[in-house]
């Protein structure tokens, strides 16, 4: 088999470029992406990178101190700043497409082009499966996902993770859910009855994010800034969630009363839903589980700043292939990234996770 040719010409270079921008750009959470620390999915680009080699990230706290007025002392009033590191290891992903022998007379580019919706799906699918398994990760590493099934497996991970986090953690509708210090426990405390997705679990959930933020000295849950003042929230939830959100009487009310009314009230449309500084996102691909009382459950993650990194060491690269004395062409494409929770000390840094029962 004849060794990956890369081809450097300025056409395939163009390619690559327009294809990374077009795939980040339309993957599924492109809205809360980007490379500035306030955003809730962090890229961060590190070309120079060797292969193998971990990719650092700065996780950046908020000064919370008063500062000083008029003649007041400044010197011995100074607030640390509050700074931490993180890591993120990447991976080589690569998948390819065969081409047909009446296409092989073309260029690498236009066999490119006759696979880019498949190789760009591809990508899409791979970086939002990726993003999702380590919001959904409970390991203090940010990355273990369990062999991609929902909190399974490894009950001492899960437990220490929920120990180190519990004021970033909330089953149901009572933070007392959680008391236990073990997972299963906490998650079998759920029932349909009152801890299915509401208005007043989420505002519950939002005050514990914004009580971590307010702690001298803690880890802070940092909102994303919208404008020059505006702090908001994300929250990542799956549809059965999502719908039972919407469905409650708490937010009928207020969509009813409060918002517009006509076509463009959110209770005759899909999309996103708002409430208080949050905006709520259905994201169907987020897993079903069940707990020990057989009741359906999922996670709904609260993502401020700093949530997840991506780490690009080496951007989409084109890479063809040709065998069997020239019969069959494949064009493809190849990329160095790594994905992960961002954690330190086994906090996770920007994310408040909560579990519901689900209709």
């Amino acid at each position: 088999m004849a060794d990956t040719v890369l081809n450097s010409d300025l056409a395939l270079e163009r390619w690559q470029r327009d294809y990374y921008y077009s795939f980040v750009r339309e993957s599924r959470l492109k809205r809360y992406s980007g490379t500035d620390e306030s955003k809730p999915i962090q890229f961060i680009e590190d070309l120079e990178a060797g292969a193998g080699d971990k990719i650092h990230i700065g996780l950046v706290g908020e000064l919370i101190g008063g500062g000083v007025v008029d003649s007041q002392t400044l010197e011995g009033a100074e607030e640390n700043l509050t700074t931490y590191e993180d890591h993120i290891t990447t991976h080589l992903y690569r998948h390819a497409v065969a081409v047909p022998k009446e296409q092989q007379r073309k260029t690498t580019v236009d066999l490119l082009d006759a696979g880019n919706t498949q190789l760009k799906s591809w990508a899409m699918k791979l970086l939002r499966d990726l993003e999702l398994d380590v919001l959904a990760c409970c390991n203090a590493d940010g990355v273990t996902t369990y062999n991609g099934t929902l909190y399974t497996d490894d009950a001492t991970a899960r437990n220490a993770f929920l120990v180190a986090n519990a004021d970033r953690m909330l089953f149901g509708a009572a933070k007392s859910n959680a008391s236990s210090g073990v997972f299963a426990t906490a998650l079998s405390t759920l029932d349909t009855s009152a801890d299915k997705f509401t208005p007043t679990i989420l505002t519950l959930a939002l005050a514990m994010a914004k009580e971590i933020s307010s702690t001298p000295g803690g880890q802070a849950i940092r909102p994303v800034k919208v404008g020059e003042d505006e702090d908001m929230y994300i929250c990542l939830t799956g549809s059965r969630a999502f719908g039972d959100f919407k469905k409650s009487t708490e937010y009928q009310a207020a969509a009813k009363d409060a918002a517009e009314r006509g076509p463009g009230n959110p209770l005759f449309h899909a999309g996103d839903l708002m409430w208080e500084n949050c905006i709520i996102r259905e994201v169907p691909e987020i897993q079903t589980m069940t707990n020990a009382g057989s009741v359906a459950c999922q996670p709904f993650h609260l993502l401020g700043a700093q949530s997840v990194g991506v780490a690009w060491q080496s951007r989409p690269a084109a890479i063809s292939d040709t065998r069997d004395f020239g019969r069959v062409k494949a064009v493809g494409i190849e990329m160095q990234m790594g994905v992960k929770k961002l954690t330190f000390n086994g906090k996770a840094h920007g994310q408040f996770s909560g579990f519901v029962a689900c209709s």
